[in-house]
This record gives structure tokens, sequence and C-alpha cells, in this order.
């Protein structure tokens, strides 16, 4: 005769349950948007280097949102008006080939009114043409988080309420019935309305 833990079954079952909603609801999600009307551009002077051939500045972002973008902020240079030009120093190219600049930021968030460091730009320019260019910047948006925030357990594991985010109680009271030998029957669940 196989003999079985319910109580043991239910705290197994109800881990996997919390590691669910925590995976699916992370208190942070990411989605990639363009916020290029979002961020103000600001550079020092441009220079010009002879004997390389390249134009060059220092560039930063400053957050003029009210939005939080998440590290690293991407500014794709998407296009050049002289052909004969190109990034010298890009980051990285996107899948269309376009070169960027990554604002990686050591708080990981650019707030409201916050600057990224400056990042110089340079172009090779073997012609020695005036030009132009313009750029799309991306970042990662931080989102709400959900209300759940705070799980309180009694001292078997079980848990005895739920808090959300601004303080309220989400559930008021769990309360669980056992057997002669201890496994868990039933559990009622009352919650906030």
């Amino acid at each position: 005769m196989i003999t079985r833990n319910k109580a043991g079954i239910d705290l197994a079952i109800m881990g996997v349950l919390v590691v669910c909603l925590l995976l699916g609801f992370s208190s942070i999600s990411f989605a990639e948007t363009d916020v290029t009307d979002k961020v103000q551009f600001e550079r020092s002077m441009m220079n010009f280097d002879r004997r390389t051939s390249t134009n060059y500045f220092d560039a930063w972002y400053t957050n003029i949102s009210g939005e939080i973008f998440l590290s690293p902020i991407k500014a794709v240079i998407a296009s050049i008006s002289e052909p004969s030009m190109s990034v010298a120093n890009a980051d990285g190219y996107t899948s269309e080939g376009k070169p960027y600049f990554e604002y990686a930021l050591s708080s990981g968030r650019l707030l409201s009114d916050e600057n990224t460091d400056s990042k110089q730009w340079i172009f090779a320019n073997p012609e020695r043409r005036r030009f132009s260019y313009t750029v799309a910047v991306f970042a990662d948006l931080e989102q709400a988080a959900p209300p759940v925030s705070i799980y309180e357990y009694d001292a078997m594991g079980r848990i005895e309420r739920v808090i959300g985010k601004s303080g309220e109680n989400i559930v008021y009271e769990i309360e669980y019935e056992y057997d002669h030998i201890g496994n868990r029957i039933t559990h009622r669940v009352t919650t906030a309305q």
C-alpha cells in the first residue's frame, strides 16, 4: 500500500504556482519602444581630425518624458546624407545593418530629467564632405508592477495572506482542514472584494 503525504504535495504544488506567478508576472516587464520623441539629443561641438579624416563629438541623451527607460538605450544611425561616410566606432549593428551606439546605465534605469553618460561618436569622412544624419532611439520602458507583492506564511509554510503593493489585503484569510493523520482535505480562501 502506497501512502501519500498530501500536505507535502500541496506545498509542492503551491510552490510551483508561486514560481509560475513570479515568472509570469515579474515586477518589471519590458517592451522595446521607439523613444526618439521622448529624449533630447545633446552633443559637444563637432570636430574634424585631418590626420584620420574623421568627424567626432561627444553625445548624450536626456529623458524629457515622464517614463522610465531601462538599460541599454540604443541610438541607431538611421541614415547619413553622404554615401562615402560611415560610423567608425559603432557599438553594434541592427538586423538591417544600421550602426548604433549603446548607452548602458549604471543604475539600470534612466528617470525623467536624467542624462545618460556621454559617448564619443566618430564618423569616417574620407572625402571630407559636409553631412547630416538621422537618429532613432530605442529603449525598454519600465511597466507598472502587478498588484501582488508580499506573501505571509505561517509556521507550517502555508500562505496566511497576500498584501498588494499599496498595502491592501488581497487575500484576507486561508483556512485549512486536515484529516486525523494530518493530510490536508480542503482549504477555503476569503479574498478582498
